[in-house]
């Protein structure tokens, strides 16, 4: 069986930001795996990054990680090409990480925020 992150075809790679959050619900966690999980997924793309695509001759901050975007189609995701507000990073996937690449030009704000 394939794992999302080997099907590459079907990913736009993004940076995002690492900022300040709180985990409000997980499920059946212990501490240690809750920290993780905030380490892992405390990322937001910032506002002049937002239809940016990964460019690998940039180095990366120290606060800045790789993220995708998956790609996807069908008359239902307006004018989006796919996870428009959320990131995979290889095994976590953040929902409200903010617009990226993918989102389309000319979709409505509800569909980009």
């Amino acid at each position: 069986m394939n794992s999302l992150i080997t099907l590459t075809e079907c990913l736009v790679p993004f940076i995002a930001k690492k900022v300040s959050t709180r985990l409000l619900w997980s499920n059946d966690l212990d501490d240690s795996q809750r920290e993780e999980l905030k380490q892992a997924t405390n990322y937001l793309i910032e506002e002049k990054q937002r239809h940016a695509v990964f460019d690998t001759c940039v180095p990366l901050l120290t606060n800045e990680k790789i993220f995708y975007a998956e790609r996807y189609g069908g008359g239902a995701i307006s004018r989006n090409g796919g996870g428009a507000r959320c990131g995979f990073d290889g095994r976590w996937q953040v929902k409200g990480i903010s617009a990226n690449a993918l989102v389309g030009k000319g979709s409505r704000r509800s569909m980009v925020n």
